[in-house]
């Protein structure tokens, strides 16, 4: 979410408001939302944020047997994962924020 507020941010000079997931926005700025959604989505960063915003900065503050607990996940969460990558070709983002009840 703070990743979407920064760059909501430095494109429109707004500061959102949010409760967990959610942010209310104006109709003239859901273009916008939709664009960055998209860009965070295709972006090459979306495949390493767990490294790079969980595991690198937790295993810094442990050691021992933590710290061979934490390694033993992460080999298995990169294991786990698929070369799956989206694709601004591909990818939609009207259609992953439904309104409850829509079609």
């Amino acid at each position: 979410m703070w990743l979407f507020l920064q760059k909501f941010f430095k494109k429109t000079k707004i500061r959102l408001n949010h409760l967990h997931d959610c942010v209310m926005l104006h109709p003239n700025d859901v273009d916008v939302f939709y664009d960055i959604v998209t860009d965070i989505y295709c972006s090459p960063e979306l495949g390493t944020m767990a490294n790079d915003l969980f595991f690198s900065r937790i295993k810094k503050d442990l050691a021992g047997e933590p710290l061979k607990t934490v390694i033993n996940l992460e080999e298995q969460f990169i294991k786990n994962m698929d070369d799956f990558q989206i694709t601004k070709d591909v990818f939609e983002p009207r259609k992953c924020y439904r309104f409850e009840g829509t079609k």
